[in-house]
């Protein structure tokens, strides 16, 4: 046995779980369990792509562009016309948790082999790599819970800490300099990434310049107003004052974190039990080398930190920090076994016990694979394929430039058009009407009544497109000079 061949065997293992994410993906997309997160990002996608360079969000109300500064959407847009709808974001997402995967692997097996184990050796330790990354749970729930740039953001910042610490500068900037194309939240990686490089021996310049990078890219975003889906009012609390977007935002956050810590510091003690159960899919282990004191901290205080606490059990909030704690955990292990290498076996194998406790509690984590595999955030339970069929019958019978009205549970495959809202769930929405046609899309199990809406504007002549498989589409003209609608759920 040799280590290339360990390593083959290693990478091609997680090469199958990234066609698995791929395929979850598309599973996903063709059930319609897609919500309003994936209908923002796909609605900019297909509209950017056929020319509109300034889309606006109509599920948010407001510009693409000043939502998180997600630059990088603009080239990406360009893949929307060899991807149906927004499924080619949903694959870019798949393929970049999947090339997380294979940095950590290989980062990690060449630390492993560097430290001198045999090939034996080195198979059962990164073997235990690959079970800690093939069995993620932050990974599957994240392709679980529509669309993201997180783990696009994460890939890159993987990749540039891996080339900060090999001295590979002119690499490292760019992937720092593609990260922050991947918006505001994609700059304070960047930040974390600085930190990391101030701890680690002969990066320190560097790192003070990736901080400074990360800090200003951060603070132009907020100058511009472009940071509004960042909900800083979120943060309020830590401020002592209601939060707005833009920069006074981010500077009355920063004053109120340096002026009464106590506040960060109580929130985050009050939840540190979700925060650790986190902690141990990437390994809580990795939190003391310098790769886990940097974006990985950042990450889990800004999740922890906010006023919800859905946020820290999100796994595309979470899925930047795990593959950089996963690399950190080898990193710790191999010098914990370096500093008991010259006492005994009894302190190798104490090293080799350490080792299997990581692998063990973080597949701890993944053993109830339903919870988080066949249903999303949006969609607690698996859309069938009867209801799929009547959805994707009722997007076929849909005019290209009608406005659609959907549940927001399934109204993503439904936004790849100019005009489209979320209705039909919790309190009744009053929803500008912008087109003069109007299709609404929602689920209608067998023996519910109908829903007063829909009841209604049949009686103003609107027209039955489907009532089947559990979907009911109506077609709606609204009268001249109606600006409104009001939807009940």
């Amino acid at each position: 046995m040799r280590w290339q061949h360990v390593r083959r065997a290693a990478l091609a293992l997680v090469g199958l779980q990234t066609v698995g994410l791929v395929g979850v993906s598309t599973l996903f997309y063709n059930r319609f369990m897609e919500s309003v997160d994936f209908g923002i990002f796909a609605q900019a996608f297909v509209l950017i792509g056929r020319g509109n360079l300034n889309p606006e969000n109509t599920l948010k109300h407001g510009s693409f562009l000043t939502s998180h500064f997600e630059l990088i959407m603009w080239p990406l847009s360009l893949l929307s016309w060899v991807t149906p709808g927004g499924l080619g974001l949903l694959w870019i997402q798949a393929l970049a948790l999947g090339g997380c995967g294979l940095v950590v692997v290989a980062w990690s097996a060449r630390l492993l082999e560097a430290r001198g184990l045999t090939p034996r050796w080195g198979a059962v330790a990164l073997g235990g790599v690959v079970m800690m990354v093939v069995a993620n749970q932050v990974f599957w729930r994240t392709v679980a819970e529509d669309f993201h740039f997180q783990a696009l953001a994460g890939l890159l910042i993987l990749l540039a800490a891996r080339d900060l610490i090999d001295g590979r500068q002119r690499r490292m900037w760019l992937m720092v300099s593609l990260c922050l194309l991947c918006g505001d939240v994609a700059a304070l990686l960047v930040v974390g990434l600085g930190i990391t490089g101030l701890l680690t021996q002969g990066r320190r310049r560097t790192g003070v310049l990736v901080v400074v990078a990360g800090a200003a890219w951060l603070g132009l975003v907020g100058l511009i107003g472009a940071n509004h889906a960042s909900h800083l009012r979120d943060y309020s609390s830590l401020a002592g004052t209601t939060l707005h977007p833009g920069l006074s935002g981010l500077v009355h956050l920063a004053l109120g974190l340096v002026t009464h810590p106590g506040r960060a510091i109580s929130l985050l003690a009050h939840r540190s039990d979700l925060l650790l159960a986190n902690l141990r899919a990437g390994g809580i282990i990795g939190l003391v080398t310098p790769l886990g004191l940097g974006a990985p901290v950042i990450v889990l205080a800004s999740a922890g930190l906010e006023s919800h606490v859905d946020y820290v059990r999100a796994g595309f909030q979470l899925v930047p920090a795990i593959p950089l704690l996963l690399v950190g955990s080898v990193m710790a292990l191999l010098w914990g076994s370096r500093r008991l290498s010259g006492r005994g076996p009894l302190a190798a194998r104490l090293a080799a016990a350490a080792g299997l406790v990581l692998v063990v509690s973080s597949l701890g984590l993944s053993a109830s694979p339903s919870s988080w595999l066949l249903t999303s955030s949006a969609n607690p339970t698996m859309i069938s394929p009867v209801v799929a069929r009547g959805l994707d019958a009722a997007l076929a019978a849909t005019p290209a430039d009608a406005q659609v009205i959907a549940q927001a549970q399934v109204v993503g495959r439904f936004s790849a058009r100019r005009h489209v809202e979320w209705a039909f769930f919790g309190a009744p929405r009053r929803l500008p009407l912008q087109a003069r046609q109007v299709v609404l899309v929602l689920l209608h199990a067998s023996g519910t009544p109908e829903n007063p809406t829909v009841t209604r504007l049949r009686h103003q002549g609107a027209k039955l497109l489907i009532n089947a498989d559990g979907v009911e589409a109506i077609e709606w003209h609204p009268p001249t000079g109606r600006q409104t609608l009001l939807v009940a759920p």
